[in-house]
């Protein structure tokens, strides 16, 4: 609402009218956020959000939202009204009701095993009870070396390989194995 200046008159409880109000109907759409865990106890909160503008989901600790034990948070998984996943989420503009369920997993690192860290390898975050594929590998290889695949170490402190996609049941830490180059002629 504005008043006959075109201020804007952001506190309506003790505003006392001397002179005309524009006042302009701000449509918006609700966001209702789930904590995503399958239990009882569940939550899920409602935020509103202006028609046409940019989505910004906020964090689930805003909402107090504890990960389940030995998880990490991953993403939101928003759907439109109809159901449909929303696949990107950049810049994506609000134009109806939204539902965003908070997605746990865990955080996968990555070991170069003796090869230089000089490559970025960010950390990964694999979701909960799904397929993870893992990166290609970045960093440099030793001399005389290359990549041949990832590995996880077992409880007896021997390497086990992965295949390009793994589903993960814990934070974990993946090592790059390498094996001898192969000579070009």
């Amino acid at each position: 609402m504005t008043d006959k200046s075109g201020v804007e008159v952001e506190n309506l409880t003790d505003y006392k009218v001397e002179g005309n109000l524009t006042a302009t109907a701000v449509w918006g759409y609700k966001i209702t956020y789930s904590d995503g865990k399958e239990t009882g106890d569940s939550q899920e909160e409602e935020e509103e959000e202006e028609a046409g503008s940019e989505l910004k989901l906020l964090e689930p600790t805003d909402f107090g939202y504890v990960a389940p034990d030995g998880q990490i948070f991953v993403k939101w998984k928003v759907m439109d009204e109809s159901g449909a996943e929303v696949e990107n989420l950049t810049n994506y503009k609000v134009e109806g009701n939204l539902t965003a369920t908070a997605v746990w997993g865990y955080e996968i690192t990555y070991n170069a095993n003796g090869g230089e860290e000089s490559g970025e390898m960010s950390v990964g975050k694999a979701t909960a009870g799904e397929a993870f594929t893992l990166p290609e590998c970045k960093f440099a290889a030793p001399a005389g070396k290359e990549f041949s695949h990832w590995a996880v170490k077992n409880e007896n402190d021997e390497y086990e390989k992965l295949e390009a996609t793994h589903t993960f049941e814990a934070d974990t830490t993946v090592y790059a194995i390498w094996k001898d180059s192969v000579a070009e002629n």
